[in-house]
């Protein structure tokens, strides 16, 4: 008797297109960093499942089975060769993460289109405006010590404490967010309320400013900053949070573990982007 093949039930996206696309921007922002890992790095395979279970949420499974974008995602560049030497192993993972990067900023674009409009949401004139910023903020200290060099010895603003690069961060703020708000009241913590140093209210955006010291360097930082972002989560304007460091006596061991770190924080609903300068 011959026998009878039966049909997967489909199932549905799980995560809004606005969420999805949330998600898959940070995913996004985090391949950078895996090109760097070796191929077999467990940091890289938990990256990767991760994206693959967002996929899965944000195109379903028709027929029971994975969505052409996740599989598309999944395929590795050609054939696994026995023998084939490390370094080889190691270039066709740059060049399969290369490539999903451009399959995971189409897909992206995909959900983008089918996000409704809201007035409040962030335009890309906006989202260009937060990455020029980090920009500017990854230079700080070239603009800092520029400033200490002024006509016939004039008097300047000297980076002593954080209330100093406050005041020059809010400067270079105005050159491009019309709407800036200091010292914001922030929800409580652990029973313990706080003040937000900038908020750019369009764009749903907080940033902290902090500045090492003596007694304040990467451990003490980490935690602070940990705190920050649990608070920031339940902020009603708050979707990204910025966290800017300047370190100008290089007190931070490593800046970039530093970094890797705290941004792995972002979740659906806040994302947090660390800028530290000089790195």
């Amino acid at each position: 008797m011959a026998r009878i093949k039966t049909q997967k039930m489909s199932e549905q996206p799980t995560l809004s297109p606005e969420k999805a696309v949330n998600l898959l921007k940070r995913q996004l922002q985090r391949l950078d960093s895996t090109l760097q890992l070796r191929h077999d790095d467990p940091e890289f395979t938990a990256w990767k499942n991760t994206t693959v279970n967002v996929l899965h949420g944000a195109f379903g499974r028709p027929n029971g089975e994975a969505h052409k974008n996740t599989t598309d995602f999944e395929r590795t560049l050609g054939g696994v060769v026995i023998g084939m030497p490390d370094h080889k192993w190691q270039e066709r993972h740059v060049e399969n993460q290369n490539r999903r990067k451009a399959l995971l900023a189409a897909y992206i674009e995909q959900l983008q289109d089918l996000v409704p409009f809201e007035p409040n949401k962030i335009s890309d004139d906006n989202e260009n405006s937060l990455r020029q910023l980090c920009r500017r903020l990854s230079r700080f200290h070239l603009f800092a010590r520029a400033l200490r060099k002024r006509h016939n010895s004039r008097s300047t603003l000297e980076m002593e404490d954080e209330y100093d690069v406050q005041d020059a961060v809010k400067a270079l703020l105005k050159l491009d967010f019309d709407d800036v708000r200091a010292e914001e009241s922030t929800p409580s913590y652990a029973g313990q309320g706080s003040r937000m140093d900038f908020l750019l209210k369009r764009e749903n955006t907080v940033i902290e400013i902090k500045k090492t010291r003596k007694g304040l360097g990467d451990k003490e930082l980490g935690e602070e900053l940990i705190q920050d972002v649990a608070r920031y989560k339940v902020h009603p304007d708050c979707k990204r949070l910025i966290c800017f460091i300047y370190d100008p006596e290089n007190r931070i061991g490593n800046p970039s573990g530093l970094k890797s770190d705290l941004e792995k924080f972002s979740t659906s609903e806040i994302i947090v982007n660390v800028v530290i300068s000089p790195e």
